[in-house]
């Protein structure tokens, strides 16, 4: 019974004392890290100070000379770090010069390709105009005419356009009176 009773108030004074106050005094230590205050070197100052704790923090000195050290030759890798980046970023802005310039060689080579290529195609529509009035110029008038009747008026009066003017005048004279009229007006055009 008294074992339990000294195990009750052990366990007391940790519930009630103990856990709270290393509770408290952790969120006090959030706070003021939050606030600014570097809690972990004052902590480490209060330790070197009291002679109890003073033996578990004569090793961190040793520590921050040798991360001084290490600190130079991070900073020299950082250094050398940033001066690759630096040049692997100007290799790129040569090579992006470099692509846009083909770029604008490659689209005015296109306008040149595309001008080729409407040129070619108004010459394959002469041509193409050209072997039609030479087949209607080998037409009686009057067959000619029947068959310009049953095109579209734009493209009959392109067909008789291209046809000499004595062959345009003895097709329109064989076509009704009223059609010879509408290509009339679009041959004027």
């Amino acid at each position: 019974m008294e074992q339990e009773e000294k195990s009750g108030r052990l366990a007391w004074f940790l519930m009630v004392i103990v856990v709270p106050l290393i509770f408290a005094l952790t969120v006090f230590a959030i706070v003021l890290s939050m606030m600014g205050f570097n809690v972990k070197d004052e902590a480490a100052n209060l330790g070197r100070s009291l002679p109890v704790l003073s033996s578990f923090f004569e090793g961190s000195e040793k520590a921050s000379i040798v991360s001084k050290g290490t600190l130079d030759s991070e900073a020299q890798y950082a250094s050398k770090q940033l001066k690759e980046q630096r040049s692997y970023i100007k290799r790129l802005e040569a090579d992006l010069q470099k692509k846009e310039e083909e770029t604008s060689s490659l689209k005015d080579e296109l306008v040149k390709l595309k001008q080729k290529n409407e040129e070619s195609s108004a010459a394959a529509e002469l041509k193409k105009e050209g072997s039609l009035s030479a087949l209607y110029g080998e037409m009686s008038a009057k067959q000619a005419a029947a068959v310009l009747v049953l095109l579209d008026s734009a493209s009959a009066a392109d067909i008789l356009q291209s046809l000499e003017t004595e062959k345009q005048a003895d097709i329109l004279s064989k076509m009704d009176p009223a059609d010879a009229a509408e290509m009339t007006v679009l041959l004027a055009q």
